[in-house]
């Protein structure tokens, strides 16, 4: 089963149906969205049922972002939540804030549907580290995944390695 994907705003006739007081908050957080952070693709799901806004960087994914109570949002004529939103989510997939720069996203790891992979814990760096390594040893320890590198003599003498990993499965050969 398909995870249902949210419903983005990409045209004025998008808004129809929902308040006019709720088509201005969604228009003044994009704006500002765009001005604090520009470039990063910024789209608002106004939710008026729910009583939420989402809010979502189409650079890093269309499936983690940030929600916000349109109340809350109501009452801050500054829409200084937004802005911070915005400055939340870029921090959690590791960006820096402001505008959107090719450079920042060399190197960020993508799930296989092209999403990058935000951090989802308020762990330090080093814990979230400590983690990872923990998680990907007792994986090696289980024989769940397994590591191959292949080395390649280029024609100047310098040495290319590739490294491949396999993950799960009965097909893990443990052999070497």
């Amino acid at each position: 089963m398909k995870p249902e994907k949210p419903d983005y705003v990409t045209s004025p006739a998008d808004l129809l149906g929902i308040s006019g007081s709720l088509a201005i908050i969604t228009k003044d957080c994009a704006d500002l969205l765009e001005k604090h952070y520009s470039g990063w693709l910024w789209t608002i799901n106004p939710d008026e049922f729910a009583g939420m806004i989402y809010i979502y960087s189409l650079r890093l994914s269309g499936e983690f972002g940030y929600k916000m109570k349109i109340s809350d949002v109501q009452n801050d004529p500054q829409r200084k939540l937004a802005v911070e939103a915005g400055g939340e989510i870029l921090e959690r997939y590791g960006m820096k804030r402001g505008a959107y720069k090719r450079e920042y996203l060399k190197g960020k790891i993508q799930d296989l549907r092209g999403n990058y992979i935000p951090d989802m814990t308020d762990a330090s760096q080093r814990e979230q580290k400590q983690t990872r390594d923990r998680t990907v040893t007792k994986a090696m320890d289980e024989g769940k995944i397994k590591f191959k590198a292949t080395d390649k003599v280029l024609a100047d003498g310098s040495v290319h390695r590739e490294l491949y990993m396999k993950i799960g499965g009965s097909d893990v050969d443990n052999s070497g």
